[in-house]
């Protein structure tokens, strides 16, 4: 995300998001694999399975086809967030 600042904040200002590079889904299904391994092991991941419920709210908003980008976005955008 650290790369994609600036398309953070255009989207934010009002233009429209890009072309996706790394869907919602995509990221989404990362982070699940990720927390069962760690599980698997024993070992708690509770940034991955925070970062994870972050990209299932926004895969259920309907954005699972939409550049990872759009989380952050999704987020400052949710009623009460400011």
């Amino acid at each position: 995300m650290k790369g994609r600042g600036a398309s953070i904040a255009k989207v934010l200002g009002g233009e429209p998001m890009g072309p996706t590079a790394f869907a919602i889904s995509a990221a989404k299904k990362d982070l699940a694999t990720a927390v069962a391994f760690g599980q698997s092991i024993h070992a708690t991941l509770p940034v991955t399975a925070s970062a994870l419920a972050c990209f299932e709210e926004a895969e259920a908003a309907g954005l699972g086809d939409a550049d990872a980008t759009a989380v952050p976005i999704h987020w400052a955008q949710r009623p009460g967030s400011k």
